[in-house]
C-alpha cells in the first residue's frame, strides 16, 4: 500500500485494523503525521485506549466502530464544505509566527503536504453536489433579470430611434446568452457562492469563492475549424458557450485562458468550480512555503535590526559617559581654578596693604577696593561655600548612591 496513493477506504480499514504507530510505519510516515491526514480526509480514528480495551471481552462492547462519513455534501452547503476544508487546513499547519517577536522561536519548515493535488481533487469532486441542468432551469435568477429588464428597456429606446446603447440578450444569440448567464448565476447560488452584479449601463457579475470575489464573463464564440468547407457548403459554425475569470474581453479572447464548452450542461460549471477549488489550494500550498521563507527572512532582519539597534544604543551610552566625565573633571577643574584664583586675590590684597603701609601717605580708595576683592574671592572660593552650596555642587557631578 502506498501512501501518496491510498484512498479514503483504505486508510478507514487501515486504521482500524491495527494500531497508528504500525500504520504509520506501514505508510512510511510518523503516527502524528498520520493522524492529521486522517483528521483532514475526514476519516475517524480509534480512541486512545482502544486497543488495550479491545482485548478484554467484558469492556469491548463499550467502543463502537463510527462509519466512514460520506463526502457528499448537499448543493447549497457546497461552499460551507469549502470554507471548512480551508479552515482545516489553517488551524492544522503550525507554521506561521510573528518574525518581529524575537522571543518566539522559529518552528520547524513546513512539511510536505500528505495529501497529494490529484487527491485533494477527488475529494473535492466526490463531494460535488448533484445540480439542475440548464434546461430544468426554468426562471431567471433575481440578478439575471434585473439585467435582462435593463437590456428590454435598451431595445426599446433603440425601437423608438435612440441608438445609443446596443442590446445583449435579444434575439436567438441574445437568448442564448442570457442562458449561459443565468445558467452558471443560478448554479453558483445553488451551490451556495454568492454572486452580485455591479454597473448601471456595462454589468459586472462578480462571485464570491471562499471569502473574496472574482469578477467572470461569459460569452458564445462561433467555432469554424475549417472556413473553406463552410463557403462551399453553406454550414453554420458551431456556437461554443463560453467561461473566463479575466476582466477585459481582449484578454480573455485572445491570451487569458478561458473556458469552451460544446454543450452548456451543470457539468460546465461543475469543473469551473473544480478548477477553482484546485487553483486555491495551489496558491495555498505554494503561500504555506513562501510565507515561512518571508518570515524567516523578515526574522533574520529584525536580528539584525535589533543588533544595529542595540549597537546604537551602545554607543549613545559611550557618548553620554564620555560627555559626563567632561562634565566632571571641568567642575573639579572650575573649582581648583577658583580656589586659586580666590587665593590669588588675597594674595594681591595683602600686597597692596603692606605697600599702602610703608607709603607716606594713605591709598586713596584702597579700603574700598579691599572689601570688594575680598567679597570677590571669598564668593569664588569653593572653600567658603556653604553645606546646601557643597550639596548642590555635588550633585552636578550625577553620582550613584
Amino acid at each position: 500500500m502506498q501512501w501518496s496513493t491510498i484512498t479514503r477506504e483504505e486508510l478507514y480499514e487501515l486504521v482500524w485494523s491495527m494500531p497508528m504507530t504500525r500504520a504509520s510505519k506501514q505508510l512510511g510516515v510518523s503516527d502524528v503525521m498520520l493522524g492529521r491526514v486522517c483528521r483532514e480526509r475526514e476519516v475517524p480514528c480509534p480512541p486512545r485506549g482502544y486497543w488495550a480495551v479491545l482485548r478484554s471481552e467484558k469492556k469491548r462492547s463499550q467502543y463502537v466502530q463510527p462509519p466512514l462519513p460520506n463526502h457528499a455534501v448537499s448543493a447549497h452547503k457546497f461552499h460551507d464544505f469549502l470554507l471548512e476544508q480551508k479552515d482545516r487546513q489553517n488551524a492544522d499547519r503550525p507554521e506561521d509566527f510573528d518574525p518581529q517577536n524575537l522571543a518566539e522561536p522559529i518552528p520547524p519548515p513546513p512539511e510536505a503536504f500528505a495529501i497529494s493535488i490529484k487527491e485533494y481533487r477527488h475529494s473535492i469532486e466526490q463531494a460535488l453536489p448533484e445540480l439542475l441542468e440548464p434546461n430544468q432551469i426554468t426562471t431567471l435568477h433575481p440578478t439575471v433579470q434585473k439585467v435582462y429588464e435593463y437590456d428590454l428597456r435598451v431595445a426599446a429606446e433603440r425601437r423608438r430611434g435612440h441608438w445609443g446603447q446596443t442590446t445583449q440578450y435579444q434575439g436567438d444569440k441574445g437568448k442564448l446568452q442570457l442562458q449561459l448567464l443565468n445558467t452558471f448565476v443560478q448554479l453558483f447560488d445553488q451551490m451556495g457562492f454568492k454572486v452580485e452584479v455591479s454597473g448601471r449601463k456595462y454589468f459586472h457579475f462578480s462571485v464570491e469563492i471562499c471569502g473574496w470575489f472574482r469578477q467572470f464573463h461569459v460569452f458564445l464564440q462561433d467555432h469554424n475549424p475549417r472556413p473553406t468547407r463552410n463557403k462551399r457548403t453553406d454550414e453554420k459554425p458551431p456556437t461554443r458557450y463560453c467561461f473566463s475569470w479575466s476582466r477585459e474581453p481582449e484578454l480573455r479572447r485572445y491570451s487569458e485562458p478561458y473556458y469552451q464548452f460544446d454543450e452548456l450542461t451543470a457539468d460546465c460549471v461543475r469543473s469551473v468550480i473544480v478548477d477553482l477549488a484546485i487553483k486555491a489550494e495551489e496558491n495555498y500550498r505554494d503561500g504555506v512555503f513562501s510565507s515561512y521563507e518571508r518570515n524567516v527572512e523578515a526574522r533574520k532582519n529584525a536580528i539584525k535590526r535589533q543588533a544595529m539597534l542595540e549597537v546604537q544604543a551602545a554607543e549613545r551610552r559611550r557618548k553620554a559617559l564620555e560627555q559626563l566625565l567632561r562634565m566632571r573633571v571641568d567642575l573639579m577643574g572650575s573649582a581648583v581654578r577658583d580656589m586659586n584664583h580666590s587665593d590669588q586675590v588675597r594674595s594681591l590684597i595683602a600686597t597692596l596693604q603692606e605697600k599702602s603701609a610703608k607709603a607716606r601717605r594713605p591709598v586713596e580708595g584702597l579700603d574700598g577696593w579691599v572689601s570688594w576683592a575680598t567679597h570677590h574671592a571669598n564668593m569664588i572660593d569653593p572653600r567658603h561655600m556653604s553645606v546646601k552650596g557643597i550639596e548642590a555642587w555635588i550633585k552636578q557631578f550625577r553620582l550613584k548612591d
